[in-house]
């Protein structure tokens, strides 16, 4: 069995998720199978990389990350062939919003996000106008605040209000 084997990241980037996997590829391991949570929970491989270095990266396209947030493992194959123990979960982050365009308010909920080794501090949200991220974190939250109320009433815009979440750990 290889000393670590742990799927660091799972990050939303724009269209597709991204994944990092650290494993100890010192261990006997040959491949890393990349597997993903189906509408019925069960894992299914989406892809087996080949452990060529302690730092294996995937992106998932076949996501629709405006409406799902997906779960993720990573499972080793040792130099037999043979699948071994799998890693931690990682879950991605779903943001939503409802908007109230007579008021001007933007009710943003987003459910927790899985994948550190130690414990959620909190989460960082960012706001960009127009579709431009410009400016720092926009609002912070605890660990067990996932919503956030956004007044437009004094923001210009011409175009979109977009928003993005970052857990902290």
């Amino acid at each position: 069995e290889p000393a670590f084997n742990y799927l660091k990241v799972a990050t939303v980037n724009d269209n597709q998720v991204d994944l990092r996997h650290l494993i100890d590829a010192s261990g006997g391991v040959t491949a890393i199978s990349f597997e993903k949570m189906n509408s019925a929970g069960v894992f299914e491989e989406i892809a087996e990389i080949p452990a060529t270095s302690n730092n294996l990266t995937f992106t998932d396209t076949e996501v629709d990350v405006n409406k799902y947030s997906y779960s993720y493992r990573a499972r080793i194959i040792d130099s037999c062939g043979r699948p071994g123990s799998v890693s931690n979960i990682a879950k991605t982050i779903l943001l939503t919003i409802q908007k109230d365009d007579i008021r001007m308010l933007n009710y943003l909920n987003w459910n927790d996000y899985i994948d550190f080794d130690g414990s959620i501090l909190g989460y960082n949200l960012y706001r960009g106008i127009d579709g431009v991220f410009n400016g720092p974190v926009y609002a912070t939250r605890t660990d067990s605040q996932r919503s956030f109320e956004d007044d437009l009433n004094t923001v210009t815009f011409t175009g979109k209000v977009c928003y993005y979440v970052e857990a902290i750990e």
